[in-house]
């Protein structure tokens, strides 16, 4: 017998209808094989589109369940993510597992209660990977906005240094410089500067 037709079903396209209430948005789903007309299988169980759909590959028998059920997948996953078009992929990827799981997990005997928690699972699962990509994006913008800081505090730090270093008298500025700019001993500084190691030490 043939199996479902996963290489049409599980490549669904969902298409939300706009501006119906809430829990009551008109779902329709087109496999890319083209537009399968469903209404005499509307009044099947779920058993049966499920049993036709497993057992014979008929598309037309999932785009019902789907048809039936899609306005309660996508409802519950909007009131999980606030967002339409994460609902719309959530409610996407609950048919596409059920399309792929129809044959070896029966759900017939519950299918509203399964697609319902699968959607909330779904929808609970992209809303975290979307806090995390908002969570790195504002690391990210932080770390720009530190880094950024922090080249305007050591610019405005360079122009007082070099203020204070003008202002100190030559050996002294120069032993500073010889010390901390070429990292110079104490020795090498008083030796560059004809005294001793004590004598540098004092005039840094």
């Amino acid at each position: 017998m043939p199996g479902p037709a996963s290489g049409h079903a599980t490549r669904l396209h969902l298409h939300i209808a706009r501006g119906q209430p809430d829990g009551q948005k008109i779902c329709s789903v087109f496999p890319r094989c083209g537009h399968i007309i469903v209404n005499t299988l509307m009044n099947d169980t779920d058993a049966i589109l499920l049993q036709r759909y497993t057992r014979q590959g008929d598309e037309a028998a999932f785009r019902a369940l789907v048809e039936r059920y899609a306005g309660l997948v996508f409802s519950s996953a909007l009131r999980h993510t606030g967002n339409a078009a994460l609902a719309e992929e959530a409610a996407q990827n609950t048919f596409a597992l059920l399309a792929h799981r129809a044959a070896t997990r029966p759900v017939s005997d519950h299918l509203a209660g399964w697609l319902h928690h699968t959607s909330c699972l779904m929808a609970r699962h992209l809303m975290r990977g979307e806090r995390r990509r908002i969570a790195r994006e504002s690391a990210a913008a932080a770390l720009t906005d530190s880094s950024s800081s922090d080249h305007a505090q050591w610019d405005a730090m360079h122009d007082v240094l070099d203020e204070t270093l003008q202002k100190l008298p030559g050996a002294e500025r120069e032993a500073l410089l010889l010390r901390y700019f070429r990292g110079l001993s104490l020795r090498e500084v008083g030796e560059s500067l004809h005294t001793s190691e004590d004598a540098a030490r004092m005039r840094i």
